[in-house]
């Protein structure tokens, strides 16, 4: 899959550090990628359409992308997908475009007081991934926990949204989607019929609610699946 910067200004334009000369497009090589993502006059300019992204490959070739879905394309590497995710199962390990899952399972411990709580967290490793499960282990009836989703240090989802370079809250919260969920005896797993897209450097984090009388020593597991 290649990513693409079109100009589309009658004038050259510096973008990710490389001029582009007016009309004219520009290959991102991988390690040229984090360049123009964190580029702030790109964003402005694709969500302006005075540049757009192009996605080209042998199964999509020549898709044009400008204002928010330029941006959210340009920051996660997101595969575009044509049909319905139902197509595409996990377990056949392939997308429409032809980049591969990989299934990535990261697991962190930590101890939790009596009657206090503690946040296991992640900072994702991968420029693209997905996360569609969760498993909490040695956990106790009666505890509780939190899920959240907190942005990059450079706010680049805020980014993608188009809120200004002013306004942006580096490392903001940007969803929660588990709010005091109960936990099972011993083992607990949360799996979703459906995945969440994820990009490099945005952190998940679980809160750990222990309401007992004793200490304890809690495992969560993250798993993602990388898109390479």
């Amino acid at each position: 899959m290649s990513k693409i910067i079109h100009n589309l200004l009658e004038e050259s334009k510096t973008y990710g550090g490389m001029i582009i000369p007016a009309s004219e497009s520009y290959l991102i090589s991988e390690e040229e990628l984090r360049g123009f993502q964190n580029d702030i006059n790109l964003h402005n300019a694709i969500n302006a359409e005075i540049a757009e992204v192009v996605l080209e490959d042998s199964n999509a070739p020549g898709i044009f992308l400008s204002g928010v879905n330029g941006i959210r394309f340009l920051l996660s590497n997101m595969v575009i997908i044509t049909e319905t995710p139902a197509a595409y199962p996990f377990k056949k390990k392939c997308l429409e475009s032809g980049n591969k899952l990989f299934r990535r399972k990261h697991g962190i411990k930590e101890t939790i007081p009596a009657n206090s709580s503690e946040t296991l967290s992640i900072i994702v490793p991968y420029n693209n991934c997905k996360i569609d499960e969760l498993e909490i282990v040695n956990g106790k009836i009666g505890d509780t926990v939190d899920l959240k989703v907190y942005d990059t240090p450079e706010g680049l989802i805020q980014m993608s949204m188009g809120v200004p370079p002013e306004q942006i809250i580096p490392s903001k919260m940007l969803n929660q989607f588990g709010f005091g969920a109960n936990i099972c005896e011993g083992y607990y797993k949360d799996k979703s019929d459906y995945d969440a897209d994820l990009i490099k450097d945005l952190k998940v984090e679980v809160t750990y609610y222990n309401n007992g009388d004793s200490d304890l020593v809690i495992g969560a597991n993250f798993i993602l699946h990388q898109i390479v």
